[in-house]
Protein backbone atom coordinates (compact mmCIF):
# COMPACT_ATOMS: atom_id res chain seq x y z
CA UNK A 1 0.00 0.00 0.00
CA UNK A 2 1.03 3.51 -1.21
CA UNK A 3 0.16 6.47 0.73
CA UNK A 4 0.03 9.67 -1.44
CA UNK A 5 -0.56 12.82 0.47
CA UNK A 6 -2.41 15.47 -1.92
CA UNK A 7 -3.32 19.32 -1.22
CA UNK A 8 -6.30 18.85 1.85
CA UNK A 9 -6.48 15.06 1.14
CA UNK A 10 -4.81 11.72 1.18
CA UNK A 11 -4.81 9.03 -1.07
CA UNK A 12 -3.60 5.23 -0.60
CA UNK A 13 -2.92 2.96 -3.26
CA UNK A 14 -2.56 -1.06 -3.69
CA UNK A 15 -2.33 -2.18 -7.54
CA UNK A 16 -5.34 -0.84 -9.36
CA UNK A 17 -7.43 -0.29 -6.24
CA UNK A 18 -7.30 3.46 -4.33
CA UNK A 19 -9.23 5.02 -1.39
CA UNK A 20 -9.18 8.56 -0.81
CA UNK A 21 -9.88 10.53 2.06
CA UNK A 22 -11.26 13.88 1.85
CA UNK A 23 -11.50 15.90 -1.45
CA UNK A 24 -11.07 19.47 -1.12
CA UNK A 25 -11.32 21.95 -4.22
CA UNK A 26 -8.86 21.07 -7.27
CA UNK A 27 -8.61 17.33 -6.00
CA UNK A 28 -9.10 15.91 -9.37
CA UNK A 29 -6.49 17.59 -10.70
CA UNK A 30 -3.84 16.79 -8.12
CA UNK A 31 -4.66 13.22 -8.16
CA UNK A 32 -4.29 13.17 -12.15
CA UNK A 33 -1.26 14.93 -12.03
CA UNK A 34 0.17 12.44 -8.65
CA UNK A 35 -0.15 9.81 -11.81
CA UNK A 36 -2.71 8.13 -9.71
CA UNK A 37 -5.51 5.62 -11.26
CA UNK A 38 -6.95 6.86 -14.06
CA UNK A 39 -10.28 6.11 -12.97
CA UNK A 40 -10.05 7.79 -9.88
CA UNK A 41 -10.59 6.41 -6.15
CA UNK A 42 -12.78 3.74 -5.46
CA UNK A 43 -14.45 5.37 -2.71
CA UNK A 44 -13.77 8.61 -0.93
CA UNK A 45 -13.94 9.00 2.98
CA UNK A 46 -14.97 12.38 4.27
CA UNK A 47 -13.42 13.31 7.80
CA UNK A 48 -16.54 15.83 8.00
CA UNK A 49 -19.17 17.82 6.09
CA UNK A 50 -17.21 21.32 6.06
CA UNK A 51 -16.27 22.97 2.72
CA UNK A 52 -12.03 22.08 2.90
CA UNK A 53 -13.23 18.55 2.90
CA UNK A 54 -16.10 18.16 0.28
CA UNK A 55 -15.41 21.55 -1.95
CA UNK A 56 -13.62 19.35 -4.99
CA UNK A 57 -16.59 16.44 -5.09
CA UNK A 58 -18.73 17.61 -7.86
CA UNK A 59 -15.19 18.38 -9.83
CA UNK A 60 -14.33 14.16 -8.75
CA UNK A 61 -17.44 13.28 -9.60
CA UNK A 62 -17.22 15.34 -12.99
CA UNK A 63 -14.15 13.99 -13.81
CA UNK A 64 -14.57 10.31 -12.73
CA UNK A 65 -18.17 9.22 -12.36
CA UNK A 66 -19.10 8.85 -16.14
CA UNK A 67 -16.24 6.42 -16.76
CA UNK A 68 -16.84 4.09 -14.26
CA UNK A 69 -17.96 0.88 -14.13
CA UNK A 70 -18.40 0.21 -10.78
CA UNK A 71 -19.86 2.80 -8.33
CA UNK A 72 -17.92 5.26 -6.96
CA UNK A 73 -18.36 5.11 -3.17
CA UNK A 74 -18.57 8.22 -1.01
CA UNK A 75 -18.28 6.75 2.58
CA UNK A 76 -19.96 9.36 5.10
CA UNK A 77 -20.90 9.85 8.35
CA UNK A 78 -24.45 9.21 9.29
CA UNK A 79 -24.66 11.83 11.32
CA UNK A 80 -23.99 14.60 8.67
CA UNK A 81 -25.69 14.87 5.02
CA UNK A 82 -23.61 17.64 3.42
CA UNK A 83 -22.07 15.41 1.14
CA UNK A 84 -25.42 13.40 0.27
CA UNK A 85 -26.68 16.73 -0.84
CA UNK A 86 -24.18 17.67 -3.03
CA UNK A 87 -23.92 14.20 -4.91
CA UNK A 88 -27.56 14.91 -4.98
CA UNK A 89 -26.62 18.24 -6.67
CA UNK A 90 -24.25 16.17 -8.85
CA UNK A 91 -26.49 12.74 -10.10
CA UNK A 92 -29.76 15.63 -10.87
CA UNK A 93 -27.93 16.97 -13.79
CA UNK A 94 -25.80 14.16 -14.68
CA UNK A 95 -25.22 10.39 -15.17
CA UNK A 96 -22.74 9.10 -13.04
CA UNK A 97 -21.54 5.54 -11.33
CA UNK A 98 -22.24 7.05 -7.83
CA UNK A 99 -23.50 5.36 -4.20
CA UNK A 100 -23.74 7.30 -0.94
CA UNK A 101 -22.96 4.87 1.98
CA UNK A 102 -23.26 6.24 5.26
CA UNK A 103 -20.86 4.65 8.02
CA UNK A 104 -21.59 4.81 11.90
CA UNK A 105 -18.07 5.51 13.39
CA UNK A 106 -16.60 1.70 14.53
CA UNK A 107 -18.42 -0.34 11.53
CA UNK A 108 -15.54 -1.50 9.89
CA UNK A 109 -15.77 -1.31 5.57
CA UNK A 110 -13.91 -3.50 2.57
CA UNK A 111 -13.17 -1.28 -0.05
CA UNK A 112 -10.76 -4.03 -2.66
CA UNK A 113 -7.77 -4.93 -0.80
CA UNK A 114 -8.57 -2.23 2.06
CA UNK A 115 -10.01 -2.48 4.84
CA UNK A 116 -11.60 1.02 6.39
CA UNK A 117 -12.61 1.62 9.67
CA UNK A 118 -13.69 5.46 11.28
CA UNK A 119 -13.73 6.64 14.47
CA UNK A 120 -15.68 10.05 15.65
CA UNK A 121 -13.13 12.96 16.43
CA UNK A 122 -15.68 15.49 18.04
CA UNK A 123 -18.10 16.58 15.07
CA UNK A 124 -15.70 14.71 12.68
CA UNK A 125 -13.94 11.38 11.63
CA UNK A 126 -10.65 9.80 11.78
CA UNK A 127 -10.40 7.28 8.77
CA UNK A 128 -8.06 4.43 9.49
CA UNK A 129 -7.09 2.84 6.12
CA UNK A 130 -4.85 -0.67 6.63
CA UNK A 131 -3.91 0.59 10.19
CA UNK A 132 -2.64 4.01 8.75
CA UNK A 133 -5.00 6.49 10.40
CA UNK A 134 -5.82 10.07 8.82
CA UNK A 135 -6.96 12.71 11.02
CA UNK A 136 -9.73 15.37 10.24
CA UNK A 137 -7.53 18.71 9.35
Amino acid sequence: MRRVELEGATAFVAGRHSVLVDCPEGCAAAWQQAGLPAMGPDAVCFTGGGWLQIAGLYGLLGSFGQQRQLPLRLLVDMRRQEVEILAGAFLRNEHAAVSVEADWPGEPLKVGPFTLQSRAVGEDLAWVVNGVEVTPR
